[in-house]
């Protein structure tokens, strides 16, 4: 039997960050992930290679990135978000300029 590889929609992308909290964090945390080590630790931007977060947003992001990375590796886990509301509320409407970026690594294209 043969494996049907899903191919994501750059809607489909959106519409998860819109609806669902969680989304929200694993998009901040695939984001930092094609930042490079360098810029991961300065929470910086310093590379124009159209991976990661914009000059603007890396620092913000970084810092977020950072806290969900701290939260997941926790061996003690609440049923919470490892963002506060405000967090959340603050970051959603800023990642949907990375929706492109997001699909193409959901998709295994980066």
């Amino acid at each position: 039997m043969t494996k049907v590889n899903r191919r994501w929609m750059k809607h489909e992308i959106h519409s998860f960050i819109q609806n669902d909290d969680r989304a929200v964090c694993r998009a901040i945390l695939a984001l930092f992930n094609q930042q490079t080590v360098h810029e991961q630790n300065t929470e910086s931007t310093c590379y124009h290679n159209k991976r990661g977060f914009t000059g603007a947003d890396a620092g913000f992001f970084s810092s977020l990135a950072k806290q969900i990375s701290r939260y997941n590796s926790s061996p003690i886990k609440k049923y919470k978000l490892p963002l506060s509301p405000k967090q959340i509320e603050i970051a959603r409407p800023r990642l949907y300029k990375y929706a492109t970026q997001l699909t193409k690594i959901a998709n295994n294209e980066l």
